[in-house]
């Protein structure tokens, strides 16, 4: 058989299936009870002319306060990073830079794979 026949009959196997639970849930008792609360509270809604979140302001006066925004965590957008100056200890050549992406210190990394880079900070640069 071609592939789409093979997955036509799989879908059409998952339809059935997810009919038979969708009928399970219809036949739930609890299910009707849910139901007819929530359109109950829709008719009452729209009879009254009011929203969820107009009850929820009737019902919790807090809950309908804006949260305040947290604090920022870490540097503000657009803000520069400190660079950082490196002194490889086996030239004595220094670079001075912002990120671990800079293609002098990825070349010391893979020149030198036993030492630790972050050892060779010297300070930060001007």
């Amino acid at each position: 058989m071609t592939q789409l026949v093979i997955q036509h009959r799989e879908i059409e196997a998952q339809i059935k299936s997810l009919e038979n639970e969708l009928r399970a849930i219809e036949a739930n008792p609890r299910y009707a009870q849910e139901r007819a609360f929530l359109d109950a509270l829709e008719g009452l809604l729209g009879e009254y002319g009011k929203s969820l979140s107009d009850v929820v302001k009737i019902l919790d006066p807090q809950a309908a306060e804006p949260q305040r925004a947290r604090g920022a965590r870490g540097p503000a957008p657009g803000t520069m990073r400190k660079k950082l100056r490196y002194k490889n200890p086996h030239t004595g050549e220094h670079i001075d830079t912002a990120g671990a992406n800079n293609r002098i210190l990825k070349a010391w990394k893979l020149q030198y794979p036993n030492d630790n880079i972050k050892d060779w900070i010297v300070g930060e640069s001007k």
